[in-house]
């Protein structure tokens, strides 16, 4: 059964038995967990054999039969089945195998859009920004349960 890809609980289902006992018979009986990760290993493999040759693009001899019009006899005629590569399954087998190298992945250069924002503003938008954002931090902050005693007024820092 696990040839066939079933996993814990199907094999659990198909033996009338419930998760919890299947898992107990894997742990007290070593010959039966052991055919299961064979069986489960052999059609991994099969699968990723299937995969790889998709991927990669494959023929195999087929053989294709008719019946002529006219003829007693059906006519059978060999080929060569050509099967291109699959630019899905070799993506989805280097995602798998080098996940760090093929892995979907979306970098954002936020420094880069922050700068490019700021140089856009005039002077007064960027003051009224930077205003804005103290003001969400305080929120936060409020939010958060921290408090703050003293706030220097700009006036305040400049006396400084």
């Amino acid at each position: 059964m696990s040839l066939l890809g079933l996993t814990d609980q199907q094999l659990a289902d198909f033996l009338g038995i419930s998760c919890e006992t299947f898992y107990a018979w894997k742990l007290s009986y070593p010959e039966f967990r052991e055919s299961i990760t064979r069986g489960k290993i052999q059609a991994d493999a099969h699968v990723a054999e299937a995969l790889y040759r998709r991927a990669c693009g494959y023929s195999h001899p087929a053989v294709k039969i008719f019946m002529p019009s006219g003829a007693s006899e059906p006519v059978s005629v060999p080929y060569t089945q050509h099967y291109p590569p699959d630019t899905k399954a070799a993506l989805r087998w280097l995602m798998n195998r080098q996940p760090a190298l093929w892995r979907d992945r979306q970098e954002v250069d936020v420094a880069g859009s922050l700068e490019h924002r700021l140089s856009q503003m005039t002077p007064e938008e960027r003051a009224r920004d930077a205003l804005e954002l103290f003001e969400r931090i305080q929120r936060r902050l409020v939010d958060a349960g921290i408090t703050i005693d003293h706030v220097a007024t700009p006036e305040e820092e400049e006396g400084k």
